[in-house]
Parts: C-alpha cells; sequence; structure tokens
C-alpha cells in the first residue's frame, strides 16, 4: 500500500500567492506564472509603450490601406465625407420645402453639415477599436493590437481633414468669418473621437465573437443620432428635450460647434467631465482588450 506524503501548507500557500522562496535545503523551488490581471497598471503601462513601439508599422498600414483604397475606387477619398454631405443635403432640401420646420442661430447647411461630420467621427472612433479583431494580420503574427488602434485612428484624422473641405467651402458661401476659438476645435473633436473610442474597447470582444453586435450598434447610432444636437438643435420642451439635454453625447456636441462657430462655450464643463470619464473607459478598455486577446484567438481558432 502506497503512503500518501504530508505537504507542507506553505508550500502551498507560497504557490498561491506567486511568491518565490530562496532554495534551501529539502524545499521546492516553485515557480507560478503570474497572470495579467493581477497586474492592470502594468498591462496598462505596456499597452501605451506599444503605440509608440509599433508607430512605423501603424503608419505602414495605414499608408497601404489609403492606397488601395484609391486603386479599387473611382472617387477615392470622396468616400470618406459623401455620406454626410449627402445626409446634410437631404436635411436642406426637406427644411427647404417645408417637411421639417427647423430654427438655427447659423444657417442651416453650415449647422447640419457640421453635425453629420461630427457624428461621422464619432462613429469612425468607434470603429477604430470595436473592429480591432478583424485583422487579417492580427490572427496571424503575433502583433501588439496597438498597431491596429492607432491605424485606425490615423484614418480618423485623415478623415478629419478632408472633412474641412466642404465645411470650408460653405464658410466661403456664407461669408462666415473663422473665430479665435477655433483653434481648439481639433481638441474637442479628438475629445469626441476618444469616448466612441472607449466604447468600442468594451464591445470589441463580444463583436469579435457574435455578428450580431454590428448590426445592433448600427441601429443604436442610427436612433442616438436623433436624440442628439446633430440635424437639429436641443430642445428646450417636450420628452425629445428632455432626452436630448439627458444625453452625454450632447455636451461634446455643442462644444464642437460652439468652438468652431464662436459661441459662449457653455457646455465645457459637462463635456471636460465627460471626456475625463471617457478616458478612464478607455484605459480599462485597452487592459480588456489584451486580457481577450488569448480567448478571442482560442474561441475563433485564429
Amino acid at each position: 500500500m502506497s503512503s500518501v506524503e504530508t505537504v507542507d501548507p506553505r508550500k502551498i500557500a507560497a504557490i498561491e500567492s506567486d511568491v518565490l522562496h530562496s532554495p534551501r535545503s529539502g524545499d521546492w523551488l516553485v515557480y507560478a506564472p503570474s497572470g495579467a490581471r493581477s497586474h492592470p497598471l502594468l498591462l496598462l503601462r505596456q499597452s501605451l509603450s506599444n503605440f509608440w513601439s509599433t508607430r512605423e508599422l501603424a503608419w505602414i498600414l495605414f499608408t497601404r490601406d489609403l492606397k488601395s483604397q484609391v486603386r479599387r475606387s473611382f472617387m477615392g477619398y470622396a468616400w470618406l465625407f459623401s455620406g454626410p454631405i449627402m445626409t446634410a443635403a437631404m436635411w436642406v432640401f426637406l427644411r427647404s420645402q417645408a417637411v421639417v420646420s427647423i430654427e438655427t442661430e447659423i444657417p442651416y447647411p453650415l449647422f447640419v453639415l457640421s453635425g453629420t461630420i461630427l457624428w461621422g467621427l464619432l462613429r469612425a472612433g468607434f470603429d477604430a477599436t470595436v473592429d480591432v479583431y478583424s485583422s487579417d494580420i492580427l490572427k496571424k503574427l503575433n502583433v501588439p493590437i496597438e498597431a491596429f488602434i492607432a491605424r485606425n485612428l490615423a484614418n480618423v484624422a485623415f478623415q478629419f481633414l478632408l472633412a474641412g473641405i466642404p465645411l470650408s467651402c460653405l464658410f466661403l458661401l456664407y461669408q462666415y468669418r473663422l473665430p479665435a476659438t477655433v483653434m481648439l476645435f481639433p481638441l474637442a473633436v479628438a475629445g469626441l473621437v476618444l469616448t466612441g473610442a472607449a466604447a468600442g474597447c468594451f464591445l470589441a470582444p463580444l463583436a469579435a465573437l457574435y455578428g450580431d453586435i454590428g448590426r445592433m450598434t448600427h441601429i443604436v447610432f442610427m436612433g442616438l443620432m436623433y436624440l442628439s444636437p446633430v440635424i437639429y438643435p436641443v430642445r428646450e420642451t417636450g420628452w425629445l428635450g428632455a432626452l436630448m439635454q439627458w444625453n452625454p453625447l450632447t455636451p461634446l456636441l455643442n462644444l464642437c460647434r460652439e468652438l468652431l462657430f464662436g459661441g459662449d462655450a457653455q457646455p465645457l464643463l459637462p463635456a471636460a467631465v465627460m471626456v475625463i470619464f471617457a478616458a478612464g473607459m478607455l484605459s480599462v478598455g485597452l487592459i480588456l482588450l489584451h486580457v481577450a486577446r488569448p480567448h478571442i484567438i482560442a474561441r475563433k481558432g485564429m
């Protein structure tokens, strides 16, 4: 009959707490792996450093995508801002035909075009992180995931620059002078994109496993657009006005507009709170992307 060996409880405690004791006579030397979940701050630091270390790869991916987009399309870069222009043109036509009654302090074409462009940038920031697991390179090579996020954010920045072309044309058409606050407009837009990217980080693991997430977010964004000051200003009365005022995206959109057209920047404080909250969510989301990556690969058989 074989004897049962009694294990020293101190050795079990050392294994559970990942403590490595100095080897002594008769003792075991245990190497216990330390999981990433137990060091989230170190994982966040590594994620932030990856953005800098993979900048050259991100630039190569960005330029490759731009070249392929032009090569396979007749309109090329025009597709990046054609959506907001068509949406704005439709609402301008409906307003001119008295189908809808919308009163704005600035010329309505400027209002609706700026709103649709801002909403497109918010959605682009969301897509920059929610679709990060869809890259074929990520499936085949052990490449830091931050390279693809940086590539997608570079696409958003390029889309922002192109969106300035139709906006500039309307500014010249209506002889609207740019205020001094326009210098802060890119910072407000960056906060808007950051908010979208933070939301995308949390849904990225689910979107990689279930195609329903992409369809659901399309519907949600469409509904949120009508509850945000995109195609009409915030209502002061009624249930729609209450929903728009409680919408956390409303201060961000209003701040971007007021910096662009010269307002009193009243939504500065709530917009700043929203951006700080989004930055915290993005930090947690980056950790979540790293923790979920091996499980996503194992689940999908990449």
